[in-house]
C-alpha cells in the first residue's frame, strides 16, 4: 500500500507494477487483494487516485475561470490521461461532479485559526 501511495500519480503503473513492487504474481496480488481488502487490485488503484483527487480538489483554490485547468491539472496529478475518464469516474465514485466539489470547497469557510492562549499570570 505504501508503494500505491507513492505512486499513485504515475499514469503507467498499473496491476502488473503494483504486483512487481510487492514482488509476487499478479495472480498471487489478486488473491491477495480480495482476501485481504475485498477488491481488485484495479479498483485498489483506481479508489486511491480518486481519494487522492477529492483531497487535492477540496483544497485547491483556483481563480474562477481557471476551474477547467484546475480539474485537468488535478485528473493527470493522480495519474488520469484523460480528464473526461477522470470525470466520469469521480462522478460515478462519489455521486458529484469534480467541478461540483471544486466549487462546494470554494464557497466553504476555513475555520477561526484558534484563539491565543490566556496570558500565564506570573
Amino acid at each position: 500500500m505504501d508503494w500505491l501511495l507513492e505512486h499513485y500519480g504515475d499514469a503507467s503503473i498499473g496491476v502488473a507494477s503494483m504486483a512487481a513492487a510487492a514482488q509476487v504474481s499478479v495472480r498471487q496480488l489478486q488473491a491477495l487483494c480480495h482476501t485481504h481488502l475485498d477488491t481488485t487490485p484495479g479498483q485498489l488503484i483506481r479508489e486511491v487516485r480518486l481519494h487522492q483527487a477529492r483531497r487535492a480538489l477540496l483544497a485547491a483554490h483556483p481563480v474562477r475561470d481557471a476551474v477547467r485547468e484546475t480539474i485537468r491539472d488535478i485528473a493527470a496529478g493522480v495519474g488520469y490521461l484523460s480528464p473526461s475518464n477522470f470525470g466520469a469516474q469521480y462522478s460515478a465514485y462519489y455521486s458529484e461532479a469534480p467541478s461540483t466539489t471544486l466549487r462546494r470547497a470554494q464557497h466553504s469557510t476555513p475555520p477561526d485559526p484558534p484563539a491565543d492562549p490566556p496570558p500565564d499570570p506570573a
